[in-house]
């Protein structure tokens, strides 16, 4: 067995010399076992031990004596051994929990915990390949796609260090004989006996019996299986990646924009990675991305109306734009309307924008050079003489109109924007400069033919408006 760990260790290089590795020991045959390797490949790998032992407070005095064997068995190899003891029972009952998913969820904390204290690099696990086999098989019961299917990982990243499991190319029969071998002795959890639990019943009924009656390799075409998904999902993981980078076009903290055009062009596979990708990229777990529910949000970005909107679970959105769609927080809040006065000339904040109105008068001849310089849509000029004051800046209302400059007549501002392709989202926070006669600049769009310069013009009102932070 110990040839077939080092060619695990070698094959992930899950190992390089001088590694400090924390050991996570239950007491049973597995666990013990890869204390027992590592402790033997110390010199050759020159590395640094420390076992680590959680007693998760179920099984009284049984536990308890597991965690003095651990505590004794560590001591005669010279590893130094950290126990704790959690009540997981009532951790359980806080989270509202199953047992099975308590434990790992504490246990793993409790890992990170010596992980941390002890100044390590790796985490070793003895999962084994009968572990391999019987998660295959339980993900496909449950439903899964390519990433469960692929089981679990020989190699990962932790918080700050790296998981591995040595164990995971051999069988328990393997791991028992070598006990055997080495005269190891090993405690017996006898709650893996008990077929209430799923795992359990995989473990006792399932897999022995599609051993006996289909094929009596199961276990380790399963493991092989998963070995291969693992190949696959990591080209794919790599794909996707490279292709996010390429379509995202915004990134904010609680908000990532992608090219519409772009993604509808990708393969489905690469589709669903890249909105998975967006939800950790969020914060969000992308488990909350069932089967059902990416097919949903799949739709609605190929087929759906612009500014549809896809729950992918309460407060994160998928919102359809006209270029782009966008994954962030819902908007909980209602609609801010805003309305402030210009100060002319001088400036005006609007904090709800973060953005800052700047006006002046400048002559005929000045604003003839200064229009010649102006990129984008945020400086406009106007007849000072023509417009109908005060002017306010606010954001859109029901029923507004505009006659954009060089049309005839007026058209319904949500028109314009239609045409405009500007998502419905964003349409509230598009200030309006609007005179008594009516709007005379959808700012950052288009003036309008109201107050617009012409050759019997004096004075010149400049408006900037640029965001607060620049000023």
């Amino acid at each position: 067995m110990l040839t077939s760990v080092i060619a695990m260790i070698e094959k992930y290089d899950m190992l390089q010399k001088g590694d400090r590795v924390v050991i996570g020991v239950s007491g049973g045959a597995d666990s013990i076992s890869l204390l027992h390797l590592l402790w033997s490949l110390r010199e050759k790998y020159r590395l640094q031990l420390c076992a680590a032992h959680l007693n998760h407070g179920f099984r009284g005095e049984e536990a308890d004596e597991d965690a003095r064997f651990v505590e004794s068995f560590s001591s005669q190899l010279g590893i130094p051994c950290y126990i704790r003891k959690v009540d997981v029972p009532q951790y359980r009952q806080e989270r509202k929990v199953s047992a099975q998913l308590a434990a790992r969820e504490v246990r793993y904390r409790f890992f990170q915990d010596i992980v941390r204290e002890w100044g390590a690099n790796k985490l070793a696990l003895a999962h084994n390949r009968d572990d391999q086999a019987e998660t295959v098989l339980l993900r496909l019961i449950r439903g899964a796609g390519l990433d469960g299917l692929c089981g679990i990982p020989p190699v990962r990243p932790g918080e700050g260090f790296v998981i591995i499991r040595p164990l995971l190319a051999v069988s328990r029969e393997m791991i028992e004989q070598y006990c055997v071998e080495n005269d190891l002795n090993f405690r017996t959890d006898w709650s893996n006996f008990k077929t209430v639990y799923l795992r359990n019943k995989v473990r006792l009924e399932l897999l022995p019996y599609l051993k006996k009656e289909f094929n009596s390799q199961i276990d380790s075409l399963l493991a092989q299986t998963a070995e291969m998904l693992q190949d696959e999902r990591n080209y794919l993981e790599q794909e996707a990646e490279k292709i996010f980078s390429e379509l995202v076009e915004e990134v904010e903290p609680k908000k990532v924009k992608i090219n519409l055009a772009g993604f509808k062009k990708q393969p489905v596979a690469i589709q669903r990675r890249l909105l998975r990708k967006a939800v950790i990229f969020l914060g969000g777990n992308p488990q909350d991305l069932s089967f059902n529910r990416m097919s949903e949000l799949l739709h609605l970005i190929e087929k759906g109306r612009v500014g549809a909107i896809g729950t992918i679970k309460q407060g994160l959105v998928v919102c359809k734009g006209y270029e782009d769609f966008t994954l962030g927080e819902e908007e909980t809040k209602p609609k801010e309307f805003f309305s402030y006065p210009l100060n002319l000339p001088g400036t005006t904040i609007l904090p709800e924008l973060s953005l800052i109105v700047e006006g002046k008068l400048i002559s005929k001849s000045q604003y003839l050079l200064e229009k010649s310089m102006v990129k984008g849509g945020w400086e406009a000029f106007f007849d000072w003489e023509k417009l109908s004051l005060p002017l306010i800046i606010r954001n859109r209302r029901a029923g507004d109109r505009f006659n954009p400059l060089g049309m005839k007549g007026t058209k319904k501002l949500k028109k314009f924007f239609i045409d405009r392709k500007i998502p419905v989202q964003e349409r509230d926070k598009i200030p309006l400069i609007v005179s008594s006669d009516g709007i005379i600049w959808v700012v950052g769009c288009q003036q309008s033919d109201l107050g617009k310069v012409t050759l019997e013009t004096e004075t010149v009102l400049k408006l900037k408006v640029k965001p607060l932070s620049d000023s």
